[in-house]
């Protein structure tokens, strides 16, 4: 019996050194050693027709400001076209956009309101662009965004997709600030995964698709994790263009971190659970590898974090000595991250707590999320976050 729970907890520690370390510091070295080729600029009269894809649910605040950036981004004009993709909004959002004066700015409303995945599929259909740009209301580019995006498309025939960098402003709060360490360290890795094979997500909020390799998802999952999917479906692969920036703000609070983490880990494993049934159109042995220890065991992790501790628990009873001093310490961590987490909670400042309540709130929000999905919960609908003012708090590189 001691044979088996020490079994169970070594496994279960390999696969959170796994994930957390050894792969992402295997990806990081590995691009280092090969290193991206500099990138051919594409001479204007080259480049292709873009459709610029903006998501938006009851965005007045914001909607206008978005198409003035939007338009400002340097790209020919008569290759550019911006299609706001309203989810049935009941505010102003809609009337803003019928008001604009440029003809490249379209409405594409979803009267059903069938959520961020269905109103984005009506507007690729609506759309008449060779490349589909996709952006949230709230996400703020760099002029030369477009630009970067297109020219990773032309300069590597492998690439179907690209995504860019979200920048994130953030605040003092210890939720924000473990947000930080963990982009970090996320930037990172997301920089090498292309430079070893494929990115394995790309983010709502940037990302560029080639028109005809672009495949419509089902309403209750998440772009983000179908764009590479999609791309191994078509022997593709997916890039990364870390200069093309969208900028947006950090959610300020713990809790609000947690009910976001909950409705991304729903849609994570409902990504699987798709995935799985389209297993055979695969055609990309590589990113199924990269898939798993980048996002299937991270998803998982809680599973694993509570497969060691029951582990622990059966060998320091089992077998005592030297497990049970460790144990106890195992139980110490837990409660200095339940601390830490009820400290933020309550809005007392706990300084360097920031990752540990990030990880701790985390795993929590997936492991409710596994629950909900488990019990049939799938989100078509979207909840787009609105907790963070949108003032100027600082800037990640």
């Amino acid at each position: 019996m001691s044979v088996f729970f020490f079994s169970v907890f070594c496994l279960a520690v390999f696969g959170l050194v796994a994930t957390y370390a050894a792969y992402p510091i295997m990806v990081i070295v590995g691009a280092w050693l090969k290193p991206d080729p500099p990138p051919e600029e594409v001479d204007d009269d080259a480049l292709p027709s873009v459709s610029f894809i903006i998501a938006a649910y009851n965005e007045e605040a914001s909607i206008a400001s978005k198409i003035q950036n939007t338009l400002e981004i340097d790209y020919p004009a008569d290759r550019f076209e911006v299609l706001v993709a309203s989810d049935g909004s009941t505010d102003a959002t809609d009337e803003i956009v019928r008001s604009h004066e440029d003809p490249r700015v379209r409405l594409v409303r979803n009267e059903k309101q069938g959520g961020k995945t269905a109103t984005t599929n009506q507007a690729v259909e609506a759309a008449n662009g060779d490349i589909l740009v996709f952006s949230d209301a709230t996400g703020l580019y760099n002029t030369e965004s477009v630009r970067l995006l297109v020219r990773g498309l032309m300069n590597d025939a492998q690439l179907g997709a690209v995504a860019g960098r979200v920048v994130y402003n953030y605040d003092q709060s210890t939720t924000a600030q473990g947000f930080k360490f963990y982009q970090r360290w996320v930037v990172a890795q997301r920089k090498a995964d292309p430079n070893i094979h494929t990115a394995t997500s790309v983010s709502g909020s940037i990302h560029a698709v080639w028109r005809k390799y672009f495949r419509k998802a089902p309403s209750h999952l998440s772009y983000d994790m179908v764009v590479p999917s999609m791309m191994a479906m078509h022997n593709r692969r997916t890039g990364y263009e870390p200069d093309a920036t969208s900028q947006e703000i950090t959610r300020l609070r713990v809790q609000d971190e947690f009910k976001a983490r909950t409705r991304i880990s729903v849609r994570a494993y409902s990504f699987l659970e798709w995935l799985w049934t389209e297993r055979d159109q695969l055609q990309d042995e590589r990113y199924a590898a990269q898939l798993f220890f980048h996002k299937v065991l991270r998803w998982f992790s809680p599973h694993l974090l509570l497969l060691a501790f029951a582990a622990h628990l059966g060998l320091a009873l089992l077998e005592g000595g030297i497990f049970l001093p460790l144990f106890l310490l195992h139980i110490g961590l837990y409660l200095l991250a339940g601390v830490c987490v009820l400290a933020e909670s309550r809005g007392i400042k706990l300084r360097g707590s920031g990752p540990i309540v990030l990880f701790t709130a985390t795993n929590a929000a997936f492991m409710v999320g596994f629950w909900r999905w488990l019990h049939g919960t799938r989100l078509s609908s979207w909840t787009p976050d609105r907790e963070a003012e949108e003032q100027a708090r600082g800037t990640d590189s």
